[in-house]
């Protein structure tokens, strides 16, 4: 769910994400057999890990009441109060 929140909130990310990973999978597909693929493959996953924290402050902001990432809601703004207050 998240992901996909994510999915539609960045165009440019989304955009970049598909273009990297092709071209990374015809670079790799070249040099390295299939079983060693997901290695070299691996700088991809910080990108989709902001897609999906980005679409989870878009569910926190969206449905801070009812939303099913409650837990993530209120470590989210635990941490933004501590880093106003240091």
């Amino acid at each position: 769910m998240t992901l996909a929140l994510g999915w539609r909130r960045e165009p440019f990310a989304r955009l970049f994400l598909l273009v990297a990973a092709v071209v990374g999978f015809l670079g790799a597909a070249k040099w390295v057999s299939f079983p060693f693929m997901p290695a070299r493959l691996l700088w991809l996953l910080p990108w989709l890990l902001m897609l999906v924290v980005s679409g989870a402050a878009e569910a926190c902001a969206s449905h801070a009441s009812r939303s099913p990432l409650g837990w993530f809601c209120s470590v989210r703004s635990g941490a933004l109060r501590a880093a106003r207050a240091s």
